[in-house]
């Protein structure tokens, strides 16, 4: 490749650097973005500290049943105390994630400050004029295309992460996010009433205790009744624990693995470009 036509290449591209950076188009989008991503989080948060709650009065939660004066106690808390862990360990992913997007919001800011932008804007405006000035030196010029280079990769690599970040949740994660979601709250209620009634809301307390009382006097064995509750308890907790890891998932991903990759893939890019020989 010739001098002239990498000349006209990282012209063009310097061009349009300065447009962007002047814009306000890409920080609109990152921040809003941003927003809606911790907006998210914060609902998601609030999810787990209502859960969290939910799970320690069910904690509490007795079926007490005395049949012909023989007293049993089924405690649906008990098969609970595992999801009750698991939703303290999701409520600080949560908040992790809350802490993240702030600081993605900081630093959007101060990349879009109109200072910072003036002098990356004079920065790319001097490395223009050098690239077309005759007389002068090639490591001046060369200097001036890296320092644009990586202050393009300052600029911008957070922006692009966060708008690049929001077209994987949108394309990807959303519906797996908003199932989830929707998944727990079903559940919370149906819990709710499980703490309100202390038994199977499914069923009125009178039906379900007539049951229990017919099933010990007919003799088929009253175990039974028990083990149908701790059956629908224990299945109550399973979808508990699958809609929270399916959250985690999408938070980690989002918080963390894409992040980082989107701007590792940015630096590397930057490392690429620096390899050019521009001059």
């Amino acid at each position: 490749m010739s001098v002239k036509t990498i000349k006209i290449i990282f012209t063009l591209l310097l061009f349009c650097a300065v447009l962007l950076n002047l814009s306000a188009v890409i920080d609109s989008r990152a921040i809003n973005a941003v927003d809606a991503a911790l907006q998210r989080a914060v609902s998601a948060f609030a999810i787990a500290r209502s859960l969290n709650a939910v799970l320690s009065v069910a904690q509490a939660t007795e079926v007490a049943i005395e049949p012909m004066g023989l007293g049993l106690t089924f405690k649906p808390g008990e098969l609970l105390d595992p999801v009750n862990d698991l939703v303290e360990r999701f409520s600080w992913i949560m908040l992790g994630s809350s802490v993240v997007y702030g600081i993605q919001k900081i630093l959007l800011a101060m990349s879009a400050w109109p200072l910072i932008k003036g002098v990356i804007t004079a920065v790319f405006m001097l490395t223009l004029l050098l690239l077309w000035l005759k007389r002068c030196p090639g490591s001046l010029t060369r200097y001036a295309l890296k320092m644009s280079i990586v202050l393009a990769f300052l600029r911008f690599s957070i922006p692009l992460v966060s708008v690049g970040n929001a077209w994987v949740y949108d394309e990807f994660l959303q519906q797996q996010y908003q199932q989830a979601a929707q998944d727990i709250k079903q559940h919370e209620s149906t819990l709710r009433a499980i703490s309100k009634s202390g038994v199977n809301p499914l069923e009125t307390a009178d039906n379900l205790l007539q049951k229990l009382t017919d099933a010990f006097n007919a003799q088929p064995g009253i175990q039974a009744q028990i083990q149908k509750l701790e059956q629908q308890v224990t299945e109550l907790a399973q979808a508990f624990a699958d809609a929270i890891i399916n959250l985690i998932v999408v938070f980690v991903l989002q918080t963390v693995i894409f992040p980082l990759l989107l701007l590792y893939g940015c630096y590397k890019l930057m490392q690429l470009v620096l390899k050019i020989d521009f001059i």
